[in-house]
């Protein structure tokens, strides 16, 4: 069994810095160290949107495809698989077909298939691509602003 790890940030400014990436490595790696794995794999997506479909996300394509029965493909936090409720569906599925699972290294899912647990990661998603669609409101009304400032 292999930990494959994930990490995407959406924004230049996130992958500038490597600050998001560096976050999410570390709790991945520790946990990965606590579960008795000391090798990983990695693989990054940098400025990649949540709300992408798969195929626009080669490293998670790579990171699927690397998974044999019994893997682990470990991200930081929910949020960072997607941002967006079919496509997360979609991800998952292509992670089971692998007969391998998903885990979060924060906790904020578990990861069996009992119904409160499906629900509970549905529900998460729900908010996780809200919490985008407000995001994207909000910087098109300020760019709006913006523009009629004639500051664009």
């Amino acid at each position: 069994m292999k930990h494959v790890i994930y990490l995407r940030v959406s924004t230049e400014q996130q992958t500038e810095s490597g600050l998001g990436l560096e976050a999410q490595r570390e709790i991945c790696k520790k946990y990965a160290l606590e579960n008795g794995n000391h090798e990983t794999i990695e693989f990054i997506d940098e400025g990649l949107s949540g709300a992408l479909s798969m195929e626009k996300r080669p490293n998670l394509l790579k990171a699927i495809d690397s998974l044999n029965e019994g893997d682990i493909i470990l991200i930081a936090k929910r949020d960072r698989l997607g941002r967006d409720i079919i496509v997360n569906a979609m991800i998952e599925s292509a992670i089971a077909r692998k007969k391998a699972k998903l885990v979060s290294a924060s906790g904020d899912f578990r990861s069996d298939d009992e119904p409160t647990s499906i629900l509970m990661k549905r529900m998460m998603d729900a908010f996780s691509e809200y919490e985008r669609l407000i995001i994207g409101a909000r910087t098109r009304a300020a760019l709006q602003v913006k523009k009629s400032r004639k500051e664009l």
